[in-house]
C-alpha cells in the first residue's frame, strides 16, 4: 500500500484539502466579545419546538457536503441527526440560555417584538459564526498552498483575493451583528421590523434559519440584509418571519415583492425559490422528502447547487415547491 507520503503531490494536496475543510470556528460570539467560555453547539432552528414537527426517527433531511477526488465538492441530501442539525458552535451554553431564554422558555408570540427580534439575532449570530468559519478554512487553504510553492507569498493571485474578499464577508457581517448587539443592549427590540407569513398545511415540512444578502446596497455602503425564520410549530401550522433594520425595511420588502404580495400555493412558491436560491440553513421532514420522485430530487438538489456562487431567482420549475 503506498503511504501518504509517497503519494504524487496532487494526492497528497488533496488529502490537506480534506484535512483543512473539516476545521472548525469555534467562539461565544456573545455581544461583548469577550466570552472566553468554551463554545457549544447550539440550534439555530428550536430543537424542541420545531425540529420535534419534522422529525422522524431522531433525524431530519439536511444538505451534506463532502470533497470527492474526481467529482470536487459533492452535496445532497440526506438524514442528519436531531442534535446536529441547524448547531453552529458559535454560543456558551451560558449565553445561549441567557439571551434566547424568552422565545426558548416561553410559547412563541411573534406579536411580541422581542421575540420576533430574537428569532432574527439567532440567524445573525449563526451567519457571523459561518463567514467566520469559511474564511479561516479559506485562510488555511491560502497558507497552506503558499507553503507547497504553489501561490505567491508577495504578489496578489486569485487564492489570495479569494482569501481576502472572504475576510471582509467576515468582517462586514462583524459590523452588521454589532448593530443589533447594540439593539439588544438597549433593548431597542423596535429597531427591527417584521413580515410574518402564516399558512395552514396538510404536514409540516421545512424549518430554516437564515440571514442573507440581496444585490441591493444602501447608506452603509453595504449589501442589504434579510433574516429568515420558517418555523413549522404545528403539525399544520407554519410561521414564516422576515426581519429587517427599520432603515432597510423599505428596499428588503421592494426585494421580496413577489412573496409577500402572494398569497397561496404561488406565494409558498417564490418561497421555496427563495430559500434555495438564497439559503442553506434548512431541513425537511423526512416523511415528505421520501414522498419525492426523483426528478424532482435532482431538480432541486441541481438549483440549489447551481445558485450557490450566482443567484437565478428567474428559473421556474414546479419541482422546486418545499412545502
Amino acid at each position: 500500500m503506498t503511504k501518504p507520503d509517497q503519494w504524487p503531490p496532487h494526492k497528497d494536496l488533496f488529502a490537506s484539502t480534506l484535512q483543512i475543510d473539516k476545521t472548525q470556528f469555534s467562539r461565544c460570539l456573545e455581544p461583548s466579545f469577550q466570552c472566553a467560555e468554551r463554545a457549544v453547539r447550539a440550534h439555530s432552528v428550536q430543537n424542541a419546538r420545531v425540529l420535534e414537527q419534522l422529525v422522524r426517527n431522531g433525524h431530519v433531511i439536511g444538505l451534506k457536503r463532502s470533497v470527492g477526488y474526481d467529482q470536487g465538492p459533492i452535496i445532497e441530501f440526506g438524514l442528519v441527526g436531531r442534535n446536529q442539525a441547524t448547531t453552529f458552535t458559535g454560543l456558551c451554553t451560558l449565553h445561549d440560555g441567557q439571551i434566547f431564554a424568552p422565545i426558548e422558555k416561553n410559547e412563541l408570540n411573534l406579536a411580541d417584538p422581542e421575540h420576533c427580534f430574537l428569532l432574527a439575532y439567532r440567524a445573525a449570530f449563526r451567519a457571523l459564526h459561518a463567514t467566520m468559519e469559511g474564511y479561516l478554512k479559506i485562510q488555511r487553504a491560502y497558507i497552506d498552498r503558499a507553503e507547497r510553492g504553489l501561490e505567491s507569498k508577495d504578489s496578489p493571485s486569485p487564492a489570495s483575493l479569494l482569501t481576502f474578499q472572504r475576510m471582509m464577508i467576515s468582517w462586514q457581517t462583524f459590523n452588521y451583528k454589532s448593530l443589533l448587539d447594540a439593539a439588544y443592549a438597549e433593548r431597542d427590540f423596535a429597531a427591527m421590523t417584521h413580515d410574518v407569513i402564516n399558512f395552514d398545511a396538510e404536514l409540516a415540512t421545512i424549518a430554516a434559519c437564515a440571514l442573507f444578502t440581496t444585490d441591493h446596497f444602501h447608506q452603509r455602503n453595504d449589501v442589504l440584509r434579510i433574516h429568515l425564520n420558517v418555523l413549522p410549530i404545528q403539525p399544520t401550522r407554519t410561521v414564516v418571519l422576515f426581519s429587517y433594520l427599520q432603515a432597510d425595511a423599505s428596499h428588503a420588502r421592494a426585494s421580496l415583492n413577489r412573496i409577500l404580495r402572494s398569497q397561496g400555493s404561488y406565494q409558498r412558491y417564490e418561497l421555496s425559490r427563495l430559500i434555495l436560491d438564497s439559503c442553506e440553513n434548512f431541513v425537511l421532514s423526512p416523511d415528505y422528502f421520501h414522498t419525492w420522485s426523483e426528478k424532482k430530487k435532482r431538480a432541486v438538489q441541481t438549483y440549489f447547487v447551481r445558485t450557490i456562487l450566482k443567484s437565478d431567482l428567474h428559473y421556474e420549475s414546479s419541482d422546486l415547491y418545499l412545502f
